[in-house]
């Protein structure tokens, strides 16, 4: 014989069923003598009757009493309501909706709505749905109902068809938004949120979910960002990243980023700017500091460059990263205001005595910037080299000869280089006592003897690999010297000290 059909009167779940079985002796006996039954079968655990049951006495009562004791007894959890549910009417006029009838119903389903009753909601809404003037309010309603039920697609269906008819309903705004955030589019909620503040600017809710939405997509989009900075793809990090500041334009990080990527595509304003708000925003970030110094360099603010490397250092004295860079500065600066004959020495194929002066002078001041010896008068000085000239016979590293005459002009000798080096060397090892001979090793030289003038100051230059001898194991220290060995020789010296 086929089952009999079954009459479904409660709809809690199993745990439920029991608790009240173990509470409750008259359900409980019935659920013992099969009256009533556990549809353990059914997702829910439904609690069924049998109507053939009913027909006996026992039956019958047994089931009456089923059905007023819960009332007494422990009551089922209502659904767990967890979203904002924004009411539709807010968005009405109420006043008209009072005269137009079924206001009554329809708060009484949005209250059964409120407490998790949304069988009873639903029966209610899908009545005033079919009513015009109700259409719209029982819509959002229905679509609230399907997100507490999981539906988010459905939800977010009918908000959709409401904000078609009217783009400006708020609560379906709302709902939408809640709807599109569960489903995992913070980006999307996100300007959804923004719409709702559009229309309604002091509504908390979408305030605060503006706010945390705002928050999810930032990061979102710097994990995008920072995946594509590794892959290369640096004007695509680039776009990332400047849609997170502009969403989190508080986030000092941000700016770094954005700031390291122009300096890889060297688009140093843009560079400079992203890393001055990341200052503003943390001024105590050192390494920030450490960047935009760097890109103030290599757009060529030199100024700014080296007050900023002198702010790090005194930070840090003891950096010597920062005093190699704010060295680099200072030279730059020199090198940019220096005359053009200066910026021809490397070219030129005889050195210069007032061109040797001058390289000393503007690549290696540490050698003359605390000395001072009284100076003989040098009457045949001037030009663009004078300045260069008058410190390094002030600072002791070169001679006047006879008669008060420099010779700017004439050629250096080899000999005489090693003479000025040597100087420059001793005063060094002065004031950096830290500078060591690299012992390089060489054979004795063969045209230089002991009594030479320039003996030990060539050994000493030998010693530090300044200079290189011939095939012939010569020095040759009456030959001349061109531009770009002058420039190898005080480069060297500067090396010595960490330049």
């Amino acid at each position: 014989m086929p089952t009999p059909p079954i009459f479904e009167f409660m709809k809690y779940s199993c745990r439920d069923a029991v608790a009240w079985a173990v509470q409750m002796p008259v359900c409980g006996a019935m659920i013992n003598r099969g009256i009533v039954r556990k549809d353990v079968g059914a997702k829910s655990g439904r609690l069924i009757v049998h109507p053939t049951l009913i027909r006996s006495s026992w039956g019958l009562i047994g089931f009456l009493l089923c059905l007023i004791m819960p009332a007494c007894g422990p009551q089922p959890p209502a659904p767990s309501v967890t979203l904002y549910l924004e009411n539709p009417l807010l968005a009405e006029n109420i006043d008209t909706k009072a005269t137009k009838g079924n206001l009554q119903d329809f708060q009484k389903g949005w209250k059964s709505l409120e407490i998790g009753d949304l069988a009873g909601a639903q029966k209610t809404f899908d009545k005033l749905k079919i009513d015009q003037d109700w259409l719209q309010p029982a819509q959002v309603a229905r679509a609230y109902i399907s997100l507490m039920q999981n539906q988010r697609g459905r939800a977010m269906a009918i908000f959709r068809e409401v904000l078609k008819a009217n783009p400006a309903n708020v609560p379906a705004l709302v709902g939408l938004a809640q709807a599109i955030e569960a489903d995992g589019n913070p980006e999307e909620a996100f300007g959804v949120y923004q719409q709702v503040l559009t229309l309604s600017p002091s509504h908390s809710f979408a305030q605060l979910r503006r706010d945390i939405t705002r928050l999810e997509v930032t990061d979102l989009l710097v994990r995008r960002a920072t995946e594509a900075s590794i892959q290369g793809k640096t004007k695509d990090a680039i776009a990332l990243f400047e849609k997170a500041v502009s969403l989190a334009p508080e986030r000092a990080p941000l700016y770094l980023e954005l700031g390291n990527l122009y300096l890889r595509q060297s688009d140093y304003p843009r560079a400079i700017s992203s890393l001055q708000q990341a200052i503003d925003r943390a001024p105590q970030q050192i390494d920030v500091k450490v960047r935009l110094a760097e890109a103030l360099f290599l757009n060529d603010n030199l100024e700014q460059a080296r007050a900023l490397y002198k702010d790090l250092l005194d930070i840090d004295p003891k950096n010597s990263d920062y005093q190699t860079r704010l060295r680099m500065v200072e030279d730059a600066i020199k090198w940019k205001t220096v005359p053009q004959q200066f910026k021809e020495i490397p070219a030129v194929r005889v050195l210069t005595r007032e061109a040797l002066a001058a390289l000393i002078a503007v690549k290696l001041p540490e050698a003359i910037s605390k000395q001072s010896v009284p100076a003989d008068i040098a009457i045949d000085i001037g030009g663009w080299s004078r300045d260069y000239v008058l410190q390094v016979i002030q600072g002791g590293l070169m001679d006047v000869y006879t008669g008060h005459l420099f010779a700017p002009r004439d050629p250096i000798k080899r000999g005489e280089a090693a003479d000025i080096a040597s100087r420059i060397i001793r005063i060094l090892r002065n004031q950096f006592p830290d500078i060591k001979s690299p012992a390089v090793s060489f054979s004795s030289v063969h045209d230089v003897n002991p009594g030479h003038v320039y003996y030990s100051a060539i050994q000493t230059c030998l010693l530090y690999g300044l200079f290189q001898l011939d095939s012939q194991g010569d020095f040759n220290s009456a030959s001349s010297m061109s531009g770009e060995d002058g420039v190898r020789l005080v480069d060297s010296l500067a090396h010595l000290i960490g330049r």
